[in-house]
């Protein structure tokens, strides 16, 4: 014992001696470091002169937590995951701020250790329960892993409207989903010069969603169309059929406002003509112009609103505006107003049901309201050899349109729905039920 302190003493020493930069800093150090951590802010362009200073500042004084957390930043950044965790972790030790905790959670989830995000973002809420950052991701995960807030209720992922399709959530950074929709149905009125005619329509969707931050999603969304239209001649009926690529929409959504299971969002789409306008297809000796895509770019604003509640499930709304533009072949199509209520309930499952040899995690059953309101357009007409423009009527349409969605493990999710016409208007467009299938898959 006697000679216990003499020999701690003179380890204190030689270890100082070898590993200078592990003794505790001085003020003055720090007071170096602190200057050479703002040498660092100021440039702010993730070089490598902005990381050296940050590790001249941590050299001087390794308890440094804000060089820390800005080194963690831009190897998170860079996606160099091993050094932005051992940064974020020096950072969270020397730092009562919950910024480097959720930092450290967005690099766990990215990498899938969602437990250890999950840990982060409640560390970050008990720091800051205003942390808007931890609360979206927080939210996220829970949902992609099937839990709720009490850890209870089982969910693969987040049900979304069959039919309208953009929900106020956004997606995390770095998260895709892909999905295909086919829907078919009868159109009363279309316009294939010289008058409106029925038309049957395939519609095969391509959907990738993309988040390029929690707040941003970007979507990608091209459009194949199979049609075949009913005009009456005095020879009889001719079903002339063409089949193409139509328009690629392109979405932009940002999220306004979130917190914790709800969601407010804003969007912007946009119609790009990628695909034919108009196809000619034959029938007999007869020609006949079929439109595919609008040949234009057109654009629909829309906000989005999502909530949810435990004993009801997922309630989303959303409206959306459209504003056309005239067509090649003298079309002025009127513009659209649509609006749509959904809500999504889970259904409870007893044991472990499978459905074609996969496990099924949820059976979610959901009930949506679609409204849309059209105005008036005008097109051309040939009475006589003289050709006219003449109205066709809009009006107000709504259906009511159930479905059903399985989620399986994995993140995937099949769905099946019917769009039934509740009111039309006295001319309607379409009076036959739309019928739709999807599938959906997430990637992390």
């Amino acid at each position: 014992m006697v000679l216990l302190l003499p020999l701690c003493l003179c380890g204190w020493l030689l270890m100082s001696a070898i590993y200078p930069g592990r003794a505790v800093a001085s003020g003055a150090d720090c007071t170096k470091a602190g200057e050479w951590y703002q040498k660092g802010l100021a440039l702010s362009d993730n070089s490598a002169q902005e990381i050296a200073c940050y590790q001249k500042a941590v050299e001087l004084c390794p308890e440094h937590a804000p060089s820390h957390e800005r080194l963690g930043n831009i190897y998170k950044a860079r996606r160099q995951w091993d050094m932005a965790v051992r940064e974020l972790q020096l950072a969270c030790e020397g730092s009562d701020s919950s910024d480097p905790h959720t930092s450290l959670g967005e690099i766990y989830r990215m990498q899938g250790e969602y437990e250890l995000a999950i840990r982060e973002f409640h560390t970050a809420l008990d720091i800051r329960e205003e942390d808007k950052r931890a609360q979206a991701n927080l939210e996220y995960i829970q949902r992609m892993m099937g839990r709720d807030d009490a850890g209870g209720e089982e969910r693969s992922m987040v049900p979304v409207p069959i039919f309208s399709r953009e929900p106020g959530l956004t997606l995390s950074q770095g998260i895709t989903s892909v999905s295909l929709t086919l829907g078919s149905m009868t159109i009363r009125r279309e316009w294939i010069s010289p008058q409106e005619r029925p038309v049957d329509v395939w519609r095969l969707a391509l959907g990738i969603r993309y988040g390029l931050t929690d707040d941003l999603t970007l979507g990608i969304i091209p459009k194949m169309f199979w049609k075949k239209a009913y005009i009456r001649t005095w020879e009889g009926e001719s079903q002339p059929s063409v089949h193409g690529l139509g328009d690629t929409v392109v979405l932009l959504k940002y999220c306004l406002w979130s917190r914790r299971h709800t969601s407010f969002a804003a969007s912007l789409a946009t119609s790009v003509p990628t695909g034919d306008e108009h196809k000619t297809a034959w029938y007999g000796w007869t020609s006949y112009t079929i439109p595919l895509g609008s040949g234009r770019y057109e654009f629909m604003p829309g906000l989005a609103f999502s909530t949810s509640f435990r004993d009801l499930g997922y309630l989303h709304t959303n409206v959306s505006y459209f504003f056309p533009r005239q067509r090649e072949n003298g079309l002025d199509p009127g513009d659209e107003l649509s609006y749509n209520l959904a809500l999504c309930r889970p259904i409870p499952l007893i044991g472990e049901p499978y459905f074609f040899s996969l496990p099924v995690t949820s059976l979610v059953g959901q009930i949506e309201l679609n409204g849309v309101y059209r105005g008036e357009g005008r097109g051309p007409k040939i009475v006589d050899g003289q050709e006219s423009r003449v109205t066709f009527s809009g009006g107000n349409m709504l259906s009511w349109s159930p479905g059903i969605q399985f989620l399986f493990q994995g993140n995937m999710m099949f769905e099946a729905g019917v769009q039934i016409p509740l009111f039309v208007p006295d001319n309607p467009w379409c009076t036959e039920p739309v019928y739709q299938i999807g599938w959906t898959r997430s990637f992390f």
